[in-house]
């Protein structure tokens, strides 16, 4: 759903769209929106937008929006280095029948 939201949004005549139009242009319930709103919010593709003096928000794509995302995955790559070196000392054990303790120097 989110990949739905943002190419809405990249393909949207307007700077910026509400949930409501966001739904509307998509077919989908507030639910779906909300969703796909804060995930994309939460890997920075997304802005929200206060609108004065209404209780709406209009969410938009960063300028930036590829740039900041391609970073931010390098970071988490890196942060699952330890990860994967322990799933690969795992996986050569099972080849080899011993027991998995999920430690890398076991």
């Amino acid at each position: 759903m989110a990949g739905r939201v943002l190419f809405a949004l990249m393909c949207a005549e307007e700077d910026a769209l509400t949930a409501a139009q966001i739904g509307e242009r998509l077919g989908i319930g507030p639910a779906a929106v909300s969703g796909a709103v804060r995930y994309l919010i939460q890997i920075q593709m997304l802005h929200r937008v206060p609108v004065p003096g209404s209780r709406r928000d209009r969410y938009r794509l960063p300028d930036d929006a590829w740039y900041e995302v391609s970073a931010l995955k390098g970071m988490v790559f890196q942060d699952l280095r330890p990860t994967r070196r322990r799933g690969c000392g795992c996986s050569r054990r099972l080849v080899d029948g011993s027991r998995c303790t999920g430690r890398a120097d076991a």
